[in-house]
């Protein structure tokens, strides 16, 4: 257990800063790989308890566009974080009231959303502090 430790640590400490320190694209893109990597995680959690079903790749695809969504603000002047929010949210109900199982539709929306939100809008985060004048 130690042993696979210090080889993640040997590993990953090198790649976040150097991230850091190059700043964008690499932060952005280290950002987009652990929104990608969580939010899978998420899901395969949800999954596994018989909680839900997710949609996973709609899930991922959101987590994405709410991570990144400080990069259109700071580059091109326009806040699409609300836009991404809303089609994700409708998007994916109406999806899963035509798809899913009614009796499971609320509940695979919720986690599918509540993944996508829980990760990616709070990972979000870190590029905008790193978009600070100082950060």
């Amino acid at each position: 257990m130690l042993k696979q430790r210090v080889i993640t640590a040997a590993i990953g400490v090198p790649v976040i800063i150097s991230a850091v320190w190059f700043g964008d694209p690499w932060f952005s893109l280290l950002i987009a790989a652990v929104v990608l990597l969580s939010t899978l995680e998420f899901y395969r959690m949800v999954a596994n308890s018989g909680e839900g079903q997710p949609l996973t790749y709609f899930g991922l695809l959101f987590a994405l566009a709410l991570a990144l969504s400080p990069l259109g603000l700071h580059y091109k002047n326009t806040d699409i974080l609300p836009l991404a929010m809303a089609l994700g949210i409708v998007i994916s109900l109406i999806w899963l009231l035509c798809r899913s199982p009614r009796e499971m539709a609320f509940r695979n929306w919720a986690w599918t959303i509540g993944g996508a939100l829980y990760v990616g809008w709070m990972l979000s985060y870190w590029l905008n502090l790193r978009f600070l004048n100082e950060g």
